[in-house]
């Protein structure tokens, strides 16, 4: 997944050639065709990892599940962030013409400055841009009762799941939560309601049919 990234940002691409060659083909399904689905699978993975023993979900499970993820996610969140700001302020002393999105140093810094840094705004942030999926795992696990409540607690958790959806293929804005949240919501959502759907005694009948059907094969 992580070199899909890199494809994803790298664009291949041969400038000033009209025609489409193999190269060009080639490229293009690398960077923008399979390496996409690198950032959803990425939160369809931590869904299943987080919702993994979702029929014990506590709220001391929660507390516990937040608290190792503040040392896995939030700190190094903080901490990336603060460095790449202090590092611009250097690069900002040394040379005054250097600019990052209107961003100021620190020792001139207001609150919205410090928003933005942290967290971002409809244009973009944070600071450290490329840890923009950390800010939304982060969002999404802050948020995971209201999914639980969502998912595991109705019977009919697959319509929560739908509306979900519905959100992710609209691309339903959602205020201060960032611009890619609806699709890290549903595949977040997605992978945690694998496990409810794996564990259910319908879909397991059904596989131990198929595996005893393979076994006397």
């Amino acid at each position: 997944m992580m070199l899909m990234v890199v494809f994803i940002h790298a664009k291949f691409m041969v400038n000033g050639v009209n025609t489409v060659t193999p190269y060009d083909v080639v490229s293009h399904f690398f960077t923008s065709v399979i390496s996409q689905v690198a950032v959803p699978l990425f939160f369809f993975i931590s869904g299943c990892l987080y919702f993994r023993d979702y029929s014990d979900f506590t709220i001391n499970t929660y507390w516990k599940k937040q608290r190792r993820r503040l040392n896995t996610l939030v700190i190094p969140f903080l901490l990336w962030n603060t460095v790449f700001w202090l590092l611009f302020t250097g690069l900002k002393h040394i040379l005054p013409s250097f600019t990052n999105g209107g961003i100021p140093v620190i020792t001139e810094a207001s609150l919205q400055d410090v928003i933005w840094v942290f967290w971002g705004n409809p244009t973009g942030g944070p600071i450290d841009f490329p840890l923009w999926f950390i800010r939304d795992l982060i969002t999404v696990t802050f948020l995971s009762p209201l999914l639980f409540f969502l998912l595991f607690k109705f019977k009919a958790g697959y319509i929560s799941l739908i509306v979900i959806a519905m959100l992710w293929i609209f691309a339903c804005p959602i205020p201060f939560l960032g611009n890619n949240i609806c699709t890290c919501v549903f595949f977040f959502s997605l992978g945690g309601y694998l496990n409810k759907l794996l564990s259910s005694e319908f879909v397991l009948k059904r596989l131990q049919k198929f595996c005893m059907g393979g076994a006397n094969y």
